[in-house]
């Protein structure tokens, strides 16, 4: 015997379709669901979704199903990767309902009733039967399962907003929503990592990196602190997670940058000359509104100079002690010149220059990393006998003398940072012979790239 939904469906779907403005755009205060309103491509959240599935039903509405099934396989507007309307019979036993839309894999739609899209799980028993309890007895609404991102392949935990619909005289439900990494359970190591968001910075990236961070810390509390300080998944060269207190101290860093041991604050205090926020006590705004963006300049680990920075902060409060768990990426000046040197072997070396005081005295300080293909070059303009100390310096470095017509006249393999909080604690290497130019590389390069006593560098 066939199941049926009750008529009164039929009363809830006009305030189901006309109750709510169908609100798309992020930030935009109405928007009709017209052309330039509707983009799968656009949906990142759930408050996306709704308006996106609001649109949706909105549009079988005014062009009927037929020529809306077209549209949601068809159009870029209504599908596009892992967005996509979806509809399903609406019989609360799985097994006899059938699938009437998928656009990831239309061969599965219309088939015998049965065919598992987007209604099985890890959780137990039907999920689908779920769906249907929620529009008989609320006329739509939110349902969580987990399902198979047709982009990924992978099993995720999946949140789709879901409306009742006449599918030709059959009582049926549409859906879309999204699958989001960072839902617990979903944060998986090869997708979210400080590597990838390193690779690939977005806005999208930082905050499901740092909202999976928040949930290690939230389930481990102060355990967690350790692995995200040293785990090479949570800290790469220059995108590190970090903690404060809601007063804005720091209460852990995954930074390698040390200054006499100790770590380097991730902004300054307020009321210092350097604080850019002009005295904002911004820890205690992201501790009210639960998360929040911030731009300001710090250290970056990768060039050893203060960088433009994007922040995202998100509050958790494990065994109900509040921190503000954070990370960020760098977006680089390049304000210093650089200069393509090639080695005798034929290598070349991007080099960054430096010239000014300023910069010949700072040189490598404070980096943490060093690409084989990357260095710096000094240019003294004048010989003279310039000795090299590591004083501040987190990285083992090759140093290569040059003279006036950049040959080499003296090396020193991989010179080792100075574990010396004084200055006159940390010695002097080189600068033995008059030199023009110097080239540090990374500790292990010299002699991985064969260079000798008067080779000969071009630049």
């Amino acid at each position: 015997m066939e199941v049926r939904l009750p008529s009164r469906i039929a009363l809830i779907l006009p305030a189901v379709v006309f109750g709510t403005a169908c609100l798309f755009a992020p930030g935009a205060a109405e928007a009709a669901c017209d052309d330039r309103s509707i983009a799968a491509s656009a949906v990142r959240d759930r408050q996306d979704a709704e308006a996106f599935l609001r649109c949706a039903h909105e549009f079988i509405q005014d062009v009927g199903v037929d020529a809306a099934y077209e549209a949601f396989h068809n159009d870029p507007r209504w599908h596009s990767g892992s967005t996509y309307v979806f509809a399903l019979e609406a019989i609360p036993d799985s097994t006899r309902s059938r699938s009437l839309m998928f656009p990831p894999n239309p061969a599965r739609e219309d088939t015998e009733p049965g065919m598992l899209t987007d209604r099985t799980d890890e959780f137990g028993g039907d999920s689908h039967a779920e769906a249907v309890r929620i529009i008989e007895d609320f006329g739509g609404g939110w349902w969580h399962y987990a399902f198979t991102n047709p982009v990924t392949g992978a099993v995720q935990p999946k949140a789709s907003y879901i409306l009742p619909v006449d599918w030709n005289g059959t009582p049926a439900f549409i859906a879309s929503g999204v699958y989001r990494r960072d839902f617990p359970g979903a944060c998986n190591i090869e997708e979210v990592n400080a590597a990838r968001l390193e690779s690939d910075p977005s806005g999208e990236r930082l905050e499901e990196f740092v909202r999976c961070a928040a949930q290690e810390v939230e389930s481990r509390g102060s355990f967690a602190m350790s692995a995200l300080q040293h785990d090479e998944r949570w800290s790469s060269d220059s995108v590190y997670v970090f903690g404060m207190d809601p007063m804005g101290n720091q209460v852990f860093t995954g930074s390698k940058v040390r200054v006499r041991g100790a770590s380097l604050p991730e902004w300054e205090p307020r009321g210092t000359p350097a604080d850019e926020f002009q005295g904002r006590d911004i820890a205690a705004v992201a501790d009210t509104v639960g998360e929040s963006y911030l731009y300001y300049r710090a250290m970056n680990p990768g060039t050893g100079r203060k960088d433009r920075k994007v922040t995202f902060l998100k509050r958790v409060a494990p065994l109900g002690n509040p921190v503000l768990v954070g990370a960020g990426y760098y977006v680089e000046d390049n304000a210093r010149a650089t200069v393509q040197v090639r080695l005798p072997n034929g290598a070349i070396i991007d080099a960054e220059l430096a010239i000014t005081a300023q910069e010949l005295a700072k040189g490598m300080k404070f980096r943490t990393v060093l690409a084989a293909d990357r260095g710096m070059l000094f240019v003294f303009g004048a010989p003279a006998k310039s000795g090299f100390w590591m004083y501040e310096c987190q990285i083992p470095l090759d140093i290569i003398w040059m003279d006036g017509e950049r040959r080499i006249v003296e090396i020193v393999h991989s010179a080792p940072p100075c574990t010396s909080s004084n200055p006159s604690g940390c010695p002097v290497y080189g600068g033995t012979t008059e030199s023009v130019y110097v080239l540090e590389l990374a500790g292990g390069e010299a002699k991985g790239q064969a260079l000798r006593l008067g080779d000969r560098l071009d630049f």
